[in-house]
């Protein structure tokens, strides 16, 4: 726990020196930038057996790299089937799969801080107890389609929505549970709303087998932590609530928010029954958390932004808490952490 503690603790310590940096060395935020993301996309990327998915992953390595290209776009989604043969082809490992994955997914979150103006130091601190270390070294398939649905984001605020949905498209081909994304942009009306549960029960019965596991009713296969996920996001919704008349402006992001408001309120009775299909669902909702957390800082006045960010800090290390600290699944698959990186140098230093 002390590895993941001191990494939050250093992206943390870059997120204060970027907030309160003298204006006129604004220059410099780019380098502490540069300095969070790369050291995080090392630690996420080279990871070395950490994340329930693991050996999941490590398999799916093996196969692909073994068959045809047009046959694991056919097993898995084709974006990371072709990751993989491309990596396979090179002599590389999962490793490597890994780095990629976590370097899209890395800059596709500094993309939007950027897209929505907010300091992109306090998006990666904010982003990383749950969104980095629990998604980006569990999921990694949908962690770069989730960092890709972000940037389609950004670029619905922009009102550039043919690139909202060519990033939609392209996080749907890295995992197709990033269909979500394409409805929550799509649907502005009650008429597109029933379409939208219409194609999703058609598609269904097309993918129904192999997201089966998703849509279980066994308790066996339930997700024990998806109303943390709701709360986390709720929580978000509520600072937007209380900041409502600075989120004015932002017309494009509030059409957005109240279709996932919408889609909150109707997905939340099914936790009763499908918890781990609705803990995928939340998981494209956490967007709402990072602008109501992010913007609360940037939008507060400049002798109250200390303040804010304490409160932001310290809810972030109590996420982080409440995750290592209870977890049985971070118990049993993030403990002890490995590096494949650092395990390469110990055996350069014995040899």
């Amino acid at each position: 726990m002390q590895v993941y503690f001191a990494m939050l603790t250093f992206v943390c310590a870059l997120a204060t020196a970027s907030l309160f940096l003298p204006e006129r060395m604004h220059i410099f935020r780019n380098v502490i930038s540069f300095a969070g993301y790369s050291a995080m996309c090392i630690f996420i990327g080279l990871r070395d057996q950490v994340g329930g998915d693991w050996y999941n992953y490590l398999s799916i390595f093996q196969i692909t790299g073994d068959s045809p290209l047009l046959l694991s776009a056919a097993m898995i989604e084709p974006m990371y089937a072709f990751c993989n043969k491309l990596v396979y082809l090179i002599g590389g490992d999962i490793h490597i799969v890994n780095l990629l994955c976590a370097a899209i997914l890395l800059s596709s979150l500094f993309n939007f801080s950027r897209l929505i103006d907010t300091d992109s130091n306090l998006i990666l601190f904010i982003s990383t107890p749950y969104l980095l270390f629990v998604v980006g070294m569990n999921y990694t398939r949908q962690s770069v389609a989730i960092g890709l649905c972000l940037n389609a984001i950004g670029y619905f605020r922009k009102n550039r929505h043919r690139m909202f949905f060519l990033m939609a498209i392209f996080a749907f081909l890295f995992h197709y549970s990033a269909a979500f994304m394409l409805i929550l942009g799509w649907i502005n009306s009650v008429k597109r709303m029933v379409a939208a549960v219409s194609i999703a029960a058609i598609a269904a019965l097309f993918f129904g087998g192999r997201y089966a596991t998703y849509a279980s009713t066994s308790s066996d296969m339930q997700s024990g932590g998806v109303w943390s996920r709701i709360l986390i996001i709720l929580i978000g919704l509520l600072v937007i609530l209380v900041q409502r008349t600075k989120w004015r402006q932002e017309t494009q992001l509030c059409k957005l928010l109240l279709r996932a408001l919408i889609i909150l309120m109707f997905i939340t009775p099914l936790c009763l029954f499908f918890s781990t299909l609705v803990d995928r669902i939340c998981l494209y909702l956490f967007f709402v958390y990072i602008l109501g957390i992010g913007n609360s800082v940037k939008y507060a006045a400049y002798y109250f932004r200390s303040a804010y960010f304490m409160l932001v800090a310290a809810f972030s290390y109590g996420v982080f808490i409440a995750w290592f600290g209870f977890s049985p699944q971070a118990s049993n698959y993030w403990f002890p952490y490995g590096n494949s990186l650092c395990n390469a140098f110990s055996e350069y230093l014995l040899s």
